[in-house]
């Protein structure tokens, strides 16, 4: 950066400590600090909400989703009851994503193809639209096979999603609470970072429903 050659420089794949230490150390150096975060995200998987977005909110980075449709898993070509073609990535072997658990994956699948059938677009389209509408998040990266895919994909940017639309696919896709978060609701937190709390009050919705204690 001094010499001129680049204006702005980003980090790709970091944890949350990472980045922080890596900010951090910046400051305390007098260094430039990263502008940018590349991370993975998608309806699918949701982990980064837990601190990499928030920290991308707190501390003003810019956030570039790779990745976005899960490497083909939430394009349409992976469908619960259905052979993955072997034309694609996700039916060759491709080991990439980890998905913990595949029935979820079939139903986020699910919903976004019924929200695609009500406009009329792909579940690709419809992921991309919705991922758009996300706190933090700055652009997606995305990897067109052919021109076909390219255009669906950048129609996504004039797909508008409705207010029900984009709930019905957030509370799909919702991971379960994680510790501290689930302690900040039972310890009736009020007090919460802005950075967080959009995140913390979809998964306070979550906590409200909770069955466990009927259980036990």
């Amino acid at each position: 950066m001094q010499s001129g050659k680049i204006r702005y420089w980003g980090t790709s794949n970091y944890s949350g400590w990472q980045m922080m230490k890596t900010l951090g150390k910046a400051e305390q150096l007098g260094l430039s600090k990263p502008t940018s975060q590349q991370i993975y995200y998608t309806p699918e998987s949701r982990e980064a909400e837990f601190e990499l977005l928030p920290l991308a909110l707190d501390q003003n980075v810019g956030t570039l989703i790779w990745g976005p449709m899960g490497e083909g898993l939430l394009t349409g070509t992976v469908r619960r009851g259905q052979k993955t073609s072997s034309a694609s990535r996700q039916g060759n072997g491709w080991p990439e994503p980890y998905v913990h658990d595949m029935d979820h994956a079939y139903d986020v699948i699910e919903v976004l193809a019924q929200v695609g059938e009500e406009h009329g677009v792909s579940p690709a389209r419809v992921c991309l639209a919705w991922l758009l509408t996300r706190p933090g998040i700055t652009s997606l990266i995305i990897g067109a096979r052919n021109e076909e895919h390219l255009r669906d994909n950048l129609a996504a940017a004039d797909l508008s999603l409705s207010d029900a639309q984009r709930s019905r696919i957030e509370q799909a896709t919702r991971p379960a609470p994680r510790y501290p978060y689930w302690h900040r609701y039972t310890a009736g937190m009020d007090r919460l970072d802005p950075a967080e709390e959009v995140f913390l009050r979809e998964y306070f919705a979550t906590l409200e429903q909770r069955r466990d204690l009927a259980i036990k």
